[in-house]
């Protein structure tokens, strides 16, 4: 059984949505400051994952947000709370996983819980949401902590396809 949910790239100066892959039963978006300070109306959460920028969610928005530090390795305990958190609004939400520009940290999230949740490989989910997501750079040491947390935690350990 194949699953299917819409990863979709919200590109702030255009107003364009490009659809990045659909799968079905959940809504994941990767989008950047402006996408979330201004999401689109069919946006319900936000995942900020940026440790530097504050950010002032929307009303009626269901808000989180991971101290994530650019460009360095995640604590597995900020990883963990990510994963859990996206498995918790969804599918109930149309969730927008944000930071500064949308292309390290919102994707490492994904990528970590791409891996987790849905059982794809580091590689699978990596080369997924880069090729949907040109310019993505997860954050250092990604592959071996979620391999730790899928060590850790049972829940983590989704069954592979």
């Amino acid at each position: 059984m194949q699953l299917f949910f819409p990863l979709v790239f919200v590109h702030s100066h255009t107003d364009k949505i490009v659809i990045m892959i659909s799968y079905v039963d959940h809504q994941l978006y990767i989008g950047e400051q402006d996408d979330a300070e201004s999401p689109p109306a069919f946006i319900t959460a936000i995942l900020w994952t940026a440790r530097d920028i504050h950010l002032s969610p929307p009303p009626n928005i269901v808000f989180a947000r991971l101290p994530l530090k650019e460009y360095t390795e995640p604590d597995p305990i900020d990883l963990e709370m990510g994963i859990a958190w996206l498995a918790r609004h969804l599918p109930e939400h149309h969730i927008l996983v944000g930071c500064r520009v949308g292309f390290g940290r919102s994707p490492s999230i994904i990528i970590a819980y791409l891996c987790c949740i849905h059982g794809l490989s580091f590689e699978e989910a990596r080369d997924l949401v880069t090729q949907k997501r040109p310019g993505t750079t997860p954050l250092p040491h990604l592959a071996s902590l979620i391999e730790q947390l899928q060590i850790k935690t049972p829940a983590f350990r989704a069954p592979t396809r």
